[in-house]
């Protein structure tokens, strides 16, 4: 994703170059969009918004925030940007409160066997889950969205949030089981395959 990419381009997009800004866009668009991709693949926004939209409002944020960029190297540059395209993708999730959603699909889970009474308690668990996990903070949601829900690794998630993966790992595992707890049937156990 580097491509040809130099610090002095780097530099010259945090002057605001649009001529650098341009060539950065061109070297890292393949990149992005197949990231874009990869994080709409399985997600409940696929079918809702293209790779397309993603990548485009990466840029446009970018652009919009290149004064907050305070990296010189190209690998800080991608990090940033990916940072950035998750984060649009995490609040495009937000706005569509896809992100508290339990993954387990009910109409994929209601069977022959089972009973109204069946479906009426997954119906209460799936919601017990989406009020806990509305009350947690925004970085521990974050971090069980990103770990749970996209399949991130813990440093994968601290490099995107700037926290160290162990921390990271930590607060995943106590977020966890405070839910656990918090259920008193422990379904969060099959929810969130803990």
């Amino acid at each position: 994703m580097t491509g040809n990419i130099t610090e002095a381009h780097i530099e010259k997009i945090k002057k605001g170059s649009p001529e650098a800004w341009g060539f950065v866009k061109e070297n890292f668009e393949t990149g992005l969009y197949s990231r874009a991709v990869r994080l709409l693949q399985g997600s409940q926004l696929s079918g809702q918004v293209s790779a397309d939209d993603l990548v485009q409002e990466t840029w446009l944020k970018a652009w919009d925030r290149i004064c907050t960029f305070r990296g010189t190297r190209v690998p800080e540059l991608i990090k940033w940007l990916l940072a950035i395209l998750k984060n649009t993708f995490i609040d495009k999730c937000r706005k569509g409160r896809f992100e508290l959603s339990a993954p387990v699909n009910l109409e994929n889970t209601i069977g022959p066997t089972m009973t109204p009474s069946e479906t009426v308690r997954l119906q209460e668990r799936d919601t017990r889950v989406t009020a806990i996990l509305a009350k947690l903070d925004r970085m521990t949601r974050e971090i069980i969205t990103l770990k749970h829900f996209e399949g991130l690794t813990f440093r994968e998630i601290g490099e995107m949030l700037g926290k160290n993966p162990n921390s990271v790992a930590s607060i995943y595992r106590r977020a966890m089981a405070g839910l656990k707890n918090k259920l008193s049937d422990g379904s969060s156990a099959s929810i969130l395959r803990i």
